[in-house]
């Protein structure tokens, strides 16, 4: 019987696998080298500004800071006739790669008209800390996500009723998208305490859930446009078994990124739906929300 030899098999093999590892080495090789000669895709997000009154996950980033000035008018007509004007600066700074921290003042002057009633003015201004952490980036992830709280104190002067100290607190979650450098989306929930110690005693308080979505195109490497929705449900109390009212407002947003450093930035939203429970009449002003709302935002970074 002949015997089988396995000599020319296993020399087989190993000339087999020998040439297997040149021909890795010079395919590994050769993709290292276009790997290097590839440029970098760099993530290009939205400037500030650009999603309107919402918000997204970016961060300041360490050893940058970041001043943003605000101009907000609102105004209604109707059963509630009145208007609001108020200013906002802040300034924050990236203290983690994940973390900025800030400080604000804000001032607002209110003008009510109720039909048939007495005028009502107040003014009021406050003081707050922003902060805002990132849990995911946007650059090495499909979608971004960060928690954004705001708490302040304040002081109110009302004409005919009583001031006095005012204090809360607004948290939300912000998660938003980046499709190919081109379209950005966000989407907000948020939750907002105010309070008020009046001289005479005791304290008021109300509560504002609201959502918020919007989208913006880059139409040019520094012009984006863009719109938003927001839905917002008033309380009486903090408590959310006390609701007021709702209303659903709508609009554009424009941003013009004029370099890196600084932004210019505006958006309009006009309510189009909403109940007011208080009264009915006037459906769409209720007492945290204005018929119509705007804001114009330099931001400046540094």
């Amino acid at each position: 019987m002949a015997r089988l030899s396995l000599a020319p098999f296993l020399g087989g093999l190993l000339a087999c696998l020998a040439t297997g590892a040149v021909l890795a080495a010079d395919a590994s090789t050769d993709v290292s080298k276009q790997a290097a000669s590839a440029p970098d895709v760099k993530t290009l997000d939205a400037p500030d500004g650009a999603f309107g009154f919402a918000d997204d996950s970016g961060t300041t980033g360490i050893g940058r800071y970041q001043f943003t000035f605000d101009l907000l008018p609102s105004w209604s007509g109707g059963a509630m006739t009145g208007r609001d004007l108020a200013a906002r600066a802040e300034i924050n700074t990236g203290v983690l790669d994940t973390l900025q921290l800030g400080v604000a003042a804000a001032g607002l002057n209110t003008r009510n008209t109720p039909r048939g009633e007495e005028t009502e003015t107040a003014r009021s201004f406050a003081f707050s800390l922003p902060g805002k952490w990132q849990w995911r980036a946007r650059e090495v992830n499909d979608f971004g996500m960060a928690f954004l709280f705001e708490p302040f104190i304040g002081r109110q002067q009302n004409n005919p009723a009583p001031g006095g100290l005012i204090y809360g607190i607004d948290a939300k979650i912000a998660v938003d998208a980046n499709v190919d450098n081109r379209f950005y989306a966000t989407f907000n929930i948020g939750y907002a305490i105010a309070a008020t110690l009046p001289p005479v005693g005791g304290t008021d308080s109300s509560g504002l859930f609201y959502l918020s979505l919007a989208g913006s195109y880059r139409v040019t490497d520094g012009l984006f446009i863009g719109a938003q929705v927001r839905q917002g449900w008033q309380f009486a109390k903090a408590e959310p078994d006390t609701l007021n009212g709702n209303a659903l407002s709508l609009g554009p947003t424009l941003a013009w990124q004029v370099n890196d450093n600084l932004t210019f930035s505006a958006v309009y939203l006009r309510q189009v739906a909403g109940n007011d429970k208080a009264r009915p009449a006037a459906a769409f002003e209720l007492t945290d929300f204005r018929q119509n709302d705007a804001r114009v935002r330099m931001t400046l970074s540094f």
